[in-house]
């Protein structure tokens, strides 16, 4: 199931982390907006009785696609909006609705260039990874002979749109294999602190 969704979702190459590459992405998100609502008004002048429906869902899509894209609090803005089942129109609740369960992956050559780069200095005290969906990859592509976080926290649950996500006991078990031990969870997050370090405090 998992493989599967892996195939219909296209992989994301790149995260924008500058300030301009982010405001960008906002502007850029903007303006299909704004292509969006004359789109719909000019619809408008030829059928008076249309409703705002697709311009809800065209104006949730690109604004799902841009948070997704930009990962972190954006993501998570999104997660939280879906929640609130009287905040928003139901084309944006069921769009953001989708950050819970099926973001775009990062790339895995991606992950591996980040581990490279932030890793090659010294320890990592504390690695945190919610990769939507492939945060498993992510953790086996860690080379555990050279570098072992003291503190790993991890998204060790399957989400699923109902809800009734169960833990990956596969994940779970391959990081206590690596010389970790399951210190907190939270029912979505699992605190892994290793052992060596933990115990020889």
């Amino acid at each position: 199931m998992k493989t599967q969704r892996m195939a219909k979702v296209k992989e994301q190459e790149s995260i924008p982390v500058t300030k301009v590459q982010r405001a960008t992405k906002f502007i850029t998100t903007g303006a299909r907006i704004g292509g969006n609502y004359l789109k719909h008004y000019g619809k408008k002048l030829v059928n008076p009785e249309l409703t705002k429906d697709q311009l809800h869902q065209d104006n949730a899509s690109d604004i799902y696609k841009s948070l997704s894209q930009l990962k972190g609090s954006a993501l998570k803005i999104a997660q939280m909006l879906s929640m609130d089942k009287n905040l928003l129109p139901t084309a944006y609740q069921n769009q953001f609705a989708l950050a819970q369960y099926s973001a775009p992956p990062l790339s895995y050559p991606l992950v591996v260039r980040t581990f490279e780069k932030y890793f090659k200095n010294g320890t990592v005290d504390l690695l945190s990874i919610d990769a939507e969906g492939v945060d498993f990859e992510i953790i086996q592509s860690l080379d555990f002979t050279n570098h072992q976080p003291k503190v790993i926290c991890i998204e060790s649950i399957n989400y699923t749109p109902d809800g009734t996500g169960t833990k990956r006991i596969d994940l779970c078990s391959f990081i206590e294999n690596a010389g970790y031990h399951e210190y907190a969870n939270t029912n979505i997050n699992s605190i892994f602190v290793q052992k060596n370090w933990w115990f020889g405090k």
